[in-house]
Order: structure tokens, then sequence, then C-alpha cells
């Protein structure tokens, strides 16, 4: 894990890596997870997403989808 920076409830952002793969990265890329555009620097993740948007994997397959800010809003 690679701290990047603090949230406003002081919880750590962070990069991870396995396997000498970037895991936030690939997450993204498979479409099991939103990129969260407040705290991103990297611009390959946002790009990782679109692809995965575009073609529909994992979670860009449901018709319904409920970003997880909105989800814990509720």
């Amino acid at each position: 894990i690679r701290p990047t920076t603090t949230d406003r409830y002081g919880r750590t952002v962070a990069r991870g890596e396995c396997q000498g793969r970037d895991a936030n990265l690939e997450q993204v890329r498979a479409g099991m997870a939103w990129a969260y555009t407040k705290y991103l620097t990297d611009p390959e993740i946002m790009r990782a997403e679109e692809a995965a948007r575009a073609v529909g994997a994992g979670l860009w397959s449901d018709r319904v989808r409920v970003a997880p800010w909105d989800w814990r809003r509720r």
C-alpha cells in the first residue's frame, strides 16, 4: 500500500500493489470498482473506467448501477 493523501475524514487514500500489479487499476479495468475522481491523480484509472464502461465489464453490465457514495448516503 502506497499512501497518497488523506480524505476529509482523515482516512488514508492509497494505491495498492499485488504481485507487481496496480490493484486499483486492475479493479477498475475489470469493472469491479468505480474511479473516484475527487482524489484521482492517475489519468490511466479514468481511461480504464471508460474502457470498462464501453465493453460492459463487471458492474457496468448492470443497467441499474448505484455509485458507492450514493449507496452510502441512502
